[in-house]
């Protein structure tokens, strides 16, 4: 089954001590973030640290990470080298517009201002928010108002190294020079701040480098080739359009040569090789760094309507890949569900696919039970051949077709203690394929249900496929035109053009949850204020496009 993208991502361990980008040697115990990984020796200084673990702050809080950049002026990959395989950037300073969208959404959860211990209004000001924040974790006192803000800009940029993925640059927006190299330099108080070659200037930036790597160097790159000009990046961003105050970039082919260089010095290291060489794991790590094969760059964004949260990923891909993207983009049948849905997962099928990933469980198994893993796994497939005229991937491929939904309805469910049996849960499947042979299938597996004392599936024709579901009357509402598209609910988290590959309506599982929940009130304040979540995907041109949004009530 094709989802919307969401491309490989293998774990690229770190290898210190190879050369290290500019034509120098990174040392491997230091780190460009301070803030979130403690170095060996000298580190980059408080204000460096606060500002790229305010990264982390603002994704985990999942607040502040959803606003439009606001204001003109250069852009961190304009001053960072064009050779960087992985890029992120952030907004400091959003747009009053887009702070009051903001605050707005924040303001829904109760008590988050007294959990965070600040004010969320639109006068916040987050960078002193992440200099406080880290200061108080260090045991230090900064003056914000004295030492910081006069010289720290409204945007940043991180870039990795080519040379070297243990090294990276980061580029920090400033509107006073002298003052930031005082700062980045003596770390104010908090911690060794940079070393003086380690600082260099660049249109309104300051360019901080890991030990052993001159930041001059770097603006010399940048200027001669910077990211802002690079093709692969410039497409993914336009692909993109609004790149919100988050968004990162990577140049997956890079990423695939870090990896598979990773991969082979593990499977050499005398201690790992039999882990992962020829090991299912190996396999499967080896699949996954294969599977980068058609994949140029990966991008995304986090930004913010009034009443919704949203990321939205970019994949510049080519090949078969791409054509498995457009092919998942066809027209779904989501909106044509109950609108009474709580739940749906839709997706494109590809019966290739589906039985080169069914060829994949029996390595899952053993590696899961290296004693009786595969054995116990084709003895099943083999019993359910034998005995109940199930065949596997067969079968399987029959059932999900050339698209499928699973879905499930939230009527019935105010009172789970009222559930006497499957048939009492309006589940069901709709798949778009052979009318006959679902239908035969449908009368095996029913077969095999009738053995355990269950009661059957309900089936139904559609003019396109077939319904199996765990009722008569849920199975009937499958086939008809039923009214989810006309829901404000649903079209809060879907946009046009957009194939719906997965969608949850939060109010609905809200109530749910109120009916069957003892003293569940205290935890459904926190979900009350959410309305939906959606996933959807489309293309352009050769990029293939993923949103993921949450809507507000």
């Amino acid at each position: 089954m094709t989802y919307p993208p969401v491309p490989p991502s293998p774990d690229v361990p770190g290898r210190p001590g190879v050369p290290g980008p500019y034509g120098t040697t990174a040392d491997p115990g230091e780190s460009l973030t301070p803030g979130l990984v403690a170095p060996v020796r000298r580190r980059t200084g408080v204000i460096v640290g606060g500002v790229v673990g305010g990264v982390l702050v603002l994704g985990g809080l999942g607040a502040w990470a959803a606003v439009s950049l606001g204001g003109g002026g250069a852009q961190p990959a304009s001053v960072l080298p064009a050779s960087s395989p992985l890029y992120l950037q952030v907004d400091l300073d959003p747009s009053a517009g887009q702070k009051v969208n903001l605050m707005r959404l924040a303001g829904k959860f109760p008590d988050l201002s007294e959990a965070w211990g600040i004010e969320l209004d639109e006068d916040t000001d987050v960078k002193q928010v992440i200099t406080d924040a880290l200061a108080d974790a260090r045991g230090c006192e900064i003056d914000y108002a004295a030492d910081v803000e006069p010289w720290l800009g409204d945007r940043f940029g991180v870039a990795m190294s080519a040379q070297d993925e243990d090294a990276g640059v980061l580029a920090l927006a400033v509107k006073d020079e002298d003052a930031a190299r005082e700062a980045l330099e003596s770390g104010l108080g908090c911690q060794d701040g940079a070393a003086s070659e380690q600082v260099a200037f660049s249109n309104g930036y300051a360019i901080i480098t890991t030990s052993g790597v001159a930041a001059a160097d770097v603006v010399a790159e940048a200027e001669k080739a910077p990211l802002a000009d690079a093709d692969l990046f410039t497409a993914n961003m336009d692909a993109l359009g609004d790149t919100g105050v988050l968004a990162f970039w990577m140049d997956a082919q890079a990423l695939k040569e870090m990896s598979d260089e990773a991969l082979s010095d593990l499977a050499d290291d005398p201690a790992l090789g039999d882990l992962f060489d020829g090991s299912p794991l190996g396999d499967q790590l080896d699949a996954s760094t294969a599977a980068l094969e058609d994949y140029e760059s990966i991008g995304g964004a986090v930004r913010a309507t009034p009443d919704a949260l949203e990321l939205v990923t970019s994949v510049g891909v080519h090949g078969e890949t791409l054509a498995n993207f457009k092919n998942q983009t066809k027209h779904s049948t989501v909106e044509v569900l109950p609108q009474t849905t709580l739940f749906a997962l839709a997706g494109t099928v590809d019966g290739a696919a589906v039985e080169e990933a069914w060829a994949q469980l029996p390595q899952l198994a053993a590696m899961n039970d290296p004693w009786s893993g595969t054995s116990d796994f084709d003895r099943t497939v083999d019993t359910l051949a034998y005995q109940y005229d199930i065949h596997l991937p067969e079968d399987l491929v029959t059932l999900l077709g050339e698209q499928v939904i699973i879905a499930i309805d939230s009527e019935g469910l105010d009172d789970v203690a009222a559930i006497q049996g499957t048939q009492d849960v309006n589940l069901g499947l709709r798949t778009v394929g052979d009318t006959a042979d679902l239908q035969d299938l449908a009368d095996r597996i029913n077969t095999l249900i009738a053995r355990t004392g269950s009661a059957p599936f309900a089936t139904a024709e559609t003019g396109d496929g077939f319904v199996l579901a765990t009722n008569d009357r849920y199975a009937k509402a499958l086939t008809g035109d039923g009214t989810l598209g006309d829901s404000e609910t649903y079209r809060s988290v879907t946009g046009d053009d957009e194939a719906v590959a997965m969608f949850l309506d939060i109010d609905a599982l809200t109530e749910v949850l109120r009916g069957n929940l003892m003293g569940g009130d205290e935890m459904l304040r926190y979900v009350e204020p959410l309305r939906a979540i959606g996933v959807t995907s489309a293309v352009e041109g050769n990029h293939a496009l993923a949103t993921v949004r949450i809507s507000f009530d």
